[in-house]
């Protein structure tokens, strides 16, 4: 018999609130909870780094970051997806952990000594001048004028922003989804994400820490973008301890744990793509968590692209406006932190996940309205009756933002 199939008191009121685990779940519970928190860790490290880097290269920015979503993003998060699924097919998880992860440090580290040292002789200023003069001549092309030109720092953005839909969705929300169950789900997901948002205090922190570090001339990087320097060589170092704990804990805890005797269903036949579409446009059920998931990435998308071009009128420095990114991650993990370890974990065990998960979006709806409405009504007169009470206006959109 296993030991989790043994039957154990049911925790008292205070402990079922606060820390609902058994203590032969530490063994388990405390390794993940540190690789989401190391993965998040990179994830906001990465976050405010691509955002700064191709928003304040020259002739760029914020006007960049739609063409980016939706021209290099998105297709990259389809090829991606697309060699995620034939390597799960052919590999065991670990094994494409593994190789995804060693894949991702390769081009940072190659990013970090090559690429962007040498990024001014990488940008592709023939090319895009020429589009800009004979092809893309309105206006509304400067922002994919600028991806083009800085494709090398494109490149780098679209593989940051992968960092989150394949390492941290992929492959460790399917790696926890495998090996824990269900009944340990409701209580271990809202501890996992408490770390993921414990991540965000240390990120912003250490970040704005980097920025103080004195200058080293031995660097191949100058005194203003130090910093950058010490950020990649963090998200490496990180990456590094990531593989070494995922190592660590198939061979010392599920190894143990002996997973073949979970019963795991054996794998059916693998559907083509064009099956997959029309089980898809067959299940209403998954139609709809289409649309939720697509409805999400919309919503995020407008509302960061407009945040971040708010930020960028404020703070016209890339070191000031990579510490403010950094900052407001840290406000955010703050409180992120004490609604996860108060709210979030017993709303799910009280009212399900169907309440838990309309809190975001009715959360979102709320405090967009002040932001979106200062946006609208900036060159209002409303603005200037504001203004009569308040010094900056627009630090105050800026402020509601950031909220």
């Amino acid at each position: 018999m296993q030991i989790s199939d043994v039957q154990h008191k049911p925790f008292s009121k205070i402990r079922n609130f606060l820390w609902p685990i058994h203590h032969f779940e530490l063994k388990k519970l405390v390794p993940m909870f540190v690789l989401f928190f190391l993965i998040s860790f990179v994830y906001n490290l990465l976050r405010c780094l691509k955002i700064t880097l191709i928003t304040k290269a020259e002739g760029s920015s914020t006007v960049v970051l739609p063409f980016l979503k939706i021209g290099a993003v998105l297709p990259g998060a389809l090829l991606l997806t697309y060699i995620f699924t034939l390597l799960i097919s052919r590999f065991s998880r670990a094994q494409v952990f593994y190789t995804i992860l060693t894949g991702f440090l390769v081009y940072f580290a190659l990013f970090l000594f090559v690429l962007y040292p040498n990024h001014h002789a990488l940008q592709l200023d023939t090319v895009a001048n020429w589009l800009q003069i004979h092809v893309f001549t309105g206006q509304g092309s400067t922002g994919f004028i600028a991806a083009i030109r800085h494709l090398n720092l494109t490149v780098f953005y679209v593989l940051s922003e992968m960092w989150s839909a394949v390492v941290l969705s992929m492959l460790f929300w399917g790696f926890a989804n495998e090996v824990t169950k269900v009944d340990q789900a409701k209580r271990f997901y809202a501890i996992f994400a408490l770390g993921a948002n414990f991540s965000g205090i240390f990120s912003g922190e250490f970040a704005q820490l980097i920025e103080m570090i004195p200058y080293v001339p031995m660097l191949p990087f100058d005194e203003h973008n130090q910093w950058i320097f010490f950020q990649l060589c963090s998200v490496l170092f990180i990456g590094g301890v990531i593989i070494a704990l995922f190592y660590w804990l198939n061979k010392n805890v599920f190894h143990l744990e002996n997973i073949q005797s979970k019963q795991m269903p054996k794998k059916s036949k693998k559907l083509s793509l064009t099956e997959c579409f029309s089980y898809l446009a067959k299940s209403r059920y998954l139609t709809y968590m289409v649309i939720i998931v697509i409805g999400y990435n919309i919503v995020y998308n407008l509302a960061d692209v407009m945040w971040t071009y708010r930020v960028e009128q404020v703070y016209q420095d890339s070191k000031d406006f990579n510490a403010y990114m950094n900052r407001i991650t840290t406000i955010t993990g703050f409180i992120a932190v004490i609604f996860a370890f108060v709210i979030s974990g017993n709303v799910i065990r009280r009212f399900g996940w169907t309440v838990a998960a309309l809190i975001t979006p009715l959360i979102w709806f709320l405090t967009s309205i002040g932001f979106f409405s200062g946006l609208v009504l900036e060159k209002t007169i409303v603005f200037d009756i504001i203004g009569t009470f308040v010094s900056n206006p627009a630090n105050l959109v800026l402020m509601l933002g950031s909220m």
